[in-house]
C-alpha cells in the first residue's frame, strides 16, 4: 500500500557528495550550529531514520574513556531490528564538539532541541535539513530528512551496484524495499545490464 508518506520519501532525493561539502562547509563556519553539524553527520554516516537518531542518548557514541565511538548498533524505531553504523573522523569530530559545547551528560539525550532536555521533534529536524539547503545555496526541494539518509546509500550503490549490502546497511527487510527507496528505476537496471559483458 502506497501512503502519502511513502510517495515522499520516494520521490525525496539524496545530496551528492559536493552538496554534503556545501552544507558542512556552510554549518562549520557558524558557533551556533555545532549541534547541527553533528547532526547532519551522524544522518549521512549512519543511514539512520530520524526516529532512530532523535533516540540516541550521548552513552551511545561514547566509550568509557569519553572518546567517540567508531561503531554502534541502533535498534531501528521502525522495526525493532539491530543495524550497525560506523562513524567517519569526520562525524567523530563533529561529536566532539558537540558534546563539549553543550556539557552533556552520558544520560542525556544526543540531539536536544530548544528546550535543552528533550530531544529534537521530527518537525524540527525537517525544518533544519530546509533550512542547511538554504544556506548551502542547494534547492530545498525534494529534500528532506530522507535526503540525508539516502546520501551514503546511493553513494555506495553508485560505487558498488552492491545493493544486498546497500539493504544491510539501510536495515531493509527486502532487496525490492531498498531498490524502491534508492530509485532504482527499470532504466538504471537495463543500463547497468548494458555494461556487463560475459
Amino acid at each position: 500500500i502506497q501512503t502519502e508518506h511513502s510517495e515522499e520519501i520516494m520521490i525525496t532525493k539524496p545530496f551528492s557528495e559536493t552538496e554534503v561539502r556545501k552544507i558542512e562547509k556552510a554549518l562549520s563556519r557558524r558557533t551556533d550550529k555545532v549541534r547541527d553539524l553533528a547532526l547532519f553527520r551522524m544522518g549521512v554516516d549512519t543511514m539512520l531514520r530520524t526516529s532512530d537518531l532523535r533516540n540516541l542518548r550521548v552513552q551511545n557514541v561514547l566509550k568509557s574513556e569519553g572518546e567517540i565511538v567508531q561503531r554502534l548498533d541502533v535498534k531501528m524505531k521502525k522495526t525493532g531490528k539491530m543495524v550497525s553504523c560506523v562513524l567517519d573522523e569526520k562525524t567523530q569530530s563533529a561529536l566532539q564538539a558537540w558534546l563539549a559545547q553543550s556539557e552533556k551528560t552520558e544520560t542525556d539525550w544526543l540531539f536536544t532541541g530548544r528546550k535543552g532536555n528533550e530531544p529534537i521533534t521530527s518537525t524540527q529536524h525537517r525544518r533544519l535539513v530546509k533550512e542547511w539547503c538554504e544556506m548551502a545555496g542547494i534547492d530545498r526541494a525534494r529534500r528532506s530528512t530522507h535526503s540525508v539518509r539516502k546520501t551514503k546509500a546511493s553513494v555506495i550503490f553508485k560505487k558498488t551496484q552492491n545493493i544486498e549490502a546497500v539493504r544491510l546497511l539501510l536495515g531493509h527487510a527486502s532487496v525490492a524495499n531498498t531498490s524502491r527507496y534508492l530509485g532504482v528505476e527499470n532504466e538504471d537496471a537495463l543500463e547497468l545490464a548494458m555494461g556487463i559483458r560475459i
